[in-house]
Protein backbone atom coordinates (compact mmCIF):
# COMPACT_ATOMS: atom_id res chain seq x y z
CA UNK A 1 0.00 0.00 0.00
CA UNK A 2 1.34 3.45 -0.94
CA UNK A 3 1.93 5.93 1.84
CA UNK A 4 0.16 9.27 1.47
CA UNK A 5 1.99 12.42 2.53
CA UNK A 6 0.11 15.60 3.24
CA UNK A 7 2.00 18.84 2.58
CA UNK A 8 2.30 21.26 5.48
CA UNK A 9 0.06 24.28 5.47
CA UNK A 10 1.65 27.60 4.50
CA UNK A 11 0.47 30.52 6.59
CA UNK A 12 2.29 33.26 4.70
CA UNK A 13 4.57 34.27 7.55
CA UNK A 14 7.39 31.87 6.77
CA UNK A 15 10.87 32.77 7.93
CA UNK A 16 13.07 34.64 5.52
CA UNK A 17 16.01 32.98 3.84
CA UNK A 18 19.49 34.15 4.80
CA UNK A 19 20.14 37.44 3.04
CA UNK A 20 23.20 39.25 1.80
CA UNK A 21 24.24 42.14 4.02
CA UNK A 22 23.74 45.70 2.74
CA UNK A 23 26.61 47.36 0.90
CA UNK A 24 27.67 50.57 2.63
CA UNK A 25 28.18 53.34 0.10
CA UNK A 26 28.58 56.24 2.52
CA UNK A 27 29.54 55.52 6.11
CA UNK A 28 28.45 57.78 8.96
CA UNK A 29 32.18 58.14 9.70
CA UNK A 30 33.02 59.53 6.25
CA UNK A 31 32.09 63.09 7.19
CA UNK A 32 29.81 63.52 4.17
CA UNK A 33 27.46 66.53 4.17
CA UNK A 34 24.20 65.78 5.97
CA UNK A 35 21.04 66.22 3.87
CA UNK A 36 18.55 68.75 5.20
CA UNK A 37 16.00 66.95 7.37
CA UNK A 38 13.85 69.62 8.99
CA UNK A 39 12.74 67.51 11.96
CA UNK A 40 16.33 66.53 12.77
CA UNK A 41 17.50 70.15 12.62
CA UNK A 42 14.65 71.32 14.88
CA UNK A 43 15.37 68.56 17.37
CA UNK A 44 19.09 69.41 17.33
CA UNK A 45 18.26 73.04 18.21
CA UNK A 46 15.98 71.91 21.04
CA UNK A 47 18.67 69.58 22.38
CA UNK A 48 21.39 72.24 22.26
CA UNK A 49 19.10 74.71 24.05
CA UNK A 50 18.76 72.13 26.85
CA UNK A 51 22.48 71.50 27.28
CA UNK A 52 22.97 68.48 25.01
CA UNK A 53 25.96 68.11 22.72
CA UNK A 54 24.68 67.11 19.28
CA UNK A 55 26.15 65.67 16.13
CA UNK A 56 24.33 64.89 12.89
CA UNK A 57 25.63 62.09 10.65
CA UNK A 58 24.58 60.71 7.27
CA UNK A 59 24.90 57.20 5.83
CA UNK A 60 23.80 55.49 2.61
CA UNK A 61 23.57 51.78 1.80
CA UNK A 62 22.41 49.55 -1.01
CA UNK A 63 20.14 46.87 0.45
CA UNK A 64 19.81 43.70 -1.69
CA UNK A 65 16.52 41.95 -2.23
CA UNK A 66 15.38 39.52 0.44
CA UNK A 67 13.35 36.34 -0.07
CA UNK A 68 11.14 34.06 2.02
CA UNK A 69 12.24 30.43 2.39
CA UNK A 70 9.60 29.45 -0.17
CA UNK A 71 11.31 31.64 -2.80
CA UNK A 72 8.84 34.53 -2.82
CA UNK A 73 10.18 38.07 -2.68
CA UNK A 74 9.96 39.53 0.84
CA UNK A 75 11.54 42.95 0.14
CA UNK A 76 12.82 44.39 -3.12
CA UNK A 77 16.34 45.79 -3.43
CA UNK A 78 16.53 49.46 -2.50
CA UNK A 79 18.80 52.32 -1.49
CA UNK A 80 18.52 53.31 2.18
CA UNK A 81 19.75 56.64 3.47
CA UNK A 82 19.79 57.60 7.14
CA UNK A 83 20.40 60.72 9.20
CA UNK A 84 21.24 60.16 12.85
CA UNK A 85 21.17 62.80 15.56
CA UNK A 86 23.63 61.70 18.24
CA UNK A 87 23.14 63.21 21.70
CA UNK A 88 25.27 63.48 24.83
CA UNK A 89 24.77 65.32 28.12
CA UNK A 90 26.89 64.33 31.10
CA UNK A 91 26.61 60.55 31.39
CA UNK A 92 23.41 60.41 29.29
CA UNK A 93 23.59 59.29 25.68
CA UNK A 94 20.94 59.01 23.01
CA UNK A 95 20.14 59.10 19.35
CA UNK A 96 17.32 59.64 16.89
CA UNK A 97 17.25 58.29 13.33
CA UNK A 98 15.41 59.33 10.17
CA UNK A 99 15.46 57.08 7.08
CA UNK A 100 14.76 57.58 3.40
CA UNK A 101 14.23 54.53 1.16
CA UNK A 102 14.67 55.12 -2.59
CA UNK A 103 14.17 58.89 -2.23
CA UNK A 104 10.64 58.36 -0.95
CA UNK A 105 11.00 61.09 1.68
CA UNK A 106 12.48 61.28 5.14
CA UNK A 107 10.62 59.48 7.94
CA UNK A 108 11.31 59.27 11.65
CA UNK A 109 12.52 55.76 12.45
CA UNK A 110 13.40 55.50 16.15
CA UNK A 111 14.96 57.27 19.12
CA UNK A 112 16.54 56.19 22.38
CA UNK A 113 17.74 58.09 25.41
CA UNK A 114 19.66 55.57 27.47
CA UNK A 115 17.67 52.33 27.43
CA UNK A 116 14.32 54.07 26.80
CA UNK A 117 12.75 54.11 23.37
CA UNK A 118 10.92 57.33 22.60
CA UNK A 119 8.51 58.45 19.91
CA UNK A 120 8.98 61.56 17.81
CA UNK A 121 6.42 63.47 19.89
CA UNK A 122 7.92 62.46 23.26
CA UNK A 123 11.51 63.27 22.39
CA UNK A 124 11.53 67.11 22.72
CA UNK A 125 9.98 66.95 26.19
CA UNK A 126 12.50 64.28 27.31
CA UNK A 127 15.40 66.39 26.08
CA UNK A 128 14.21 69.23 28.30
CA UNK A 129 14.24 67.08 31.47
CA UNK A 130 17.20 67.95 33.71
CA UNK A 131 19.73 65.14 34.22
Amino acid sequence: MAEITVPGRRWGDEDTAPAEPPTVIVSSRDGEPVPRVGAALRLAKTAEANGWTVRLTYALASVPERFYLNGRLAKAAHMLASVALRLARGAERGFAVWTNADDGGWRFDCAYIGPHRLGARDLPARLAVAP
